[in-house]
């Protein structure tokens, strides 16, 4: 395989394990009696945890390198899900709580990590947006592989490890993933020398004013969109398992299928939103978000409300490749790492404050709250997209300037 081949295979196998958590975690949550503030606390507290962790992962992409940085970010992923298997029926919540930011951190850290270097191996603009959309599309279809297994798994047959039992030994299953990605991920392409060299020689103080001004459109957006998606996605998973109480495998479908309609989305989507514009399709995804909330608000069947989960999950995330791209348009190679850790930590600690608000807001407003937060994600992709329109503008007037 080539260099961007054996990027697009680890970021799929690094889906695989986020899809198997994404589906075993809420499960296993409710399984073993944890109440919604508990349910909550875990969800809020992990993304406070990761501000620090997040912004080293930042500096060490482009100071250490991102192979190495994927390679320890898998270790602690290990690490994270065996502190669930020995917690998830025991009365540590803060276990729980460690065992969450741990294992957050080192998915969101590989995931930036891997995307970087895609980054660094294409070049800006088709070439660069289909091979992210390749990326993401791969990391979307093992994550839909994922749940659809363990859901075959435990509606099936009775688990049983060492004493351990059931969703345990489904977290053992994924530290033992884990260790196989240290191993991939030692097939890296090493990060070039001179590239590390000179990322050391370039502080984040040297970004350029127009760089900093689409940072600050793209910081803002991402603050919005952490907190909404706080707000509402971690409550829509406990509102379909607690009221339509649906099966092991139901569950374990139903969290496949919004990955396949990701993976699918991504892939055609990123082929074509070069030529449409990658600003102007990030934002037509987002506005239809609010119209497929709404459906879950107030579908009133299981088989109604998965169609519309589905498609809101898919919506909402298959334009981000595109997103990712049409970011990394704006800032230069050296500093990828560390600005890009700087907004993703302020979207966990957003999005952190959004799941402390969630269940006041679900209690009191149930469902409805899902479509009036979402009226948000297009207002808060509107922002770095109104701010790039303005920098074209006065990039096109320099020279008239100029010339007066």
């Amino acid at each position: 395989m080539n260099r961007i081949q054996v990027i697009i295979a680890i970021t799929g196998f690094l889906g695989l394990l986020n899809g198997l958590q994404r589906y075993l975690l809420p499960i296993a949550l409710i399984t073993a009696g944890w109440d919604l503030q508990s349910y909550g606390y875990i969800y809020v507290v992990q993304a406070l945890a990761v501000a620090i962790p997040m912004i080293l992962g930042g500096i060490s992409t482009d100071i250490k390198g991102r192979k190495s940085t994927t390679v320890v970010a898998f270790v602690t992923f290990s690490i994270g899900v065996t502190l669930f298997a020995y917690f998830i029926n025991s009365e540590s919540l803060l276990m729980l709580i460690v065992a969450q930011a741990v294992t957050t951190v080192s998915f969101g850290i590989s995931r930036m990590a891997l995307s970087i270097q895609m980054a660094d191996e294409t070049a800006e603009g088709d070439d660069r947006t289909r091979n992210l959309g390749l990326q993401a599309g791969l990391r979307n279809l093992m994550a839909f592989i994922g749940p659809l297994a363990f859901g075959f798994i435990f509606q099936n047959y009775e688990l049983s490890l060492f004493g351990f039992a059931d969703f345990e030994v489904g977290f053992f299953i994924l530290a033992f993933f884990g260790i196989a990605g240290v191993l991939l991920s030692l097939l890296l392409p090493d990060t070039p020398v001179e590239l590390l060299e000179k990322n050391a020689e370039v502080s984040i103080t040297e970004i350029d004013e127009q760089e900093l001004k689409m940072q600050k459109a793209f910081g803002v957006e991402e603050i919005i969109l952490g907190f909404v998606s706080g707000l509402i996605v971690p409550f829509m998973d406990f509102y379909i398992l607690t009221v339509f109480t649906p099966s092991d495998w139901e569950w374990g479908l139903l969290t496949a299928l919004g990955n396949i309609g990701i993976a699918s989305g991504s892939i055609i989507a990123s082929r074509y939103a070069e030529g449409y514009g990658k600003a102007k399709t990030v934002v037509m995804f987002n506005l239809v978000v609010p119209l497929l909330a709404t459906g879950i608000a107030f579908a009133p069947t299981f088989e109604l409300i998965s169609i519309f989960y589905v498609g809101r999950i898919t919506v909402a995330n298959l334009g981000h490749p595109i997103w990712e791209s049409w970011y990394f348009s704006h800032i230069s190679d050296n500093l990828r790492g560390r600005t890009w850790s700087i907004i993703q930590v302020s979207r966990r600690i957003s999005r952190a404050l959004g799941v402390a608000a969630g269940p006041m807001v679900y209690t009191t407003l149930g469902p409805i709250s899902f479509p009036l937060a979402c009226i948000f994600y297009p207002v808060a992709m509107l922002i770095p997209y109104t701010a790039e329109k303005r920098l074209n503008r006065e990039i096109e007037l320099e020279p008239i300037i100029a010339h007066d």
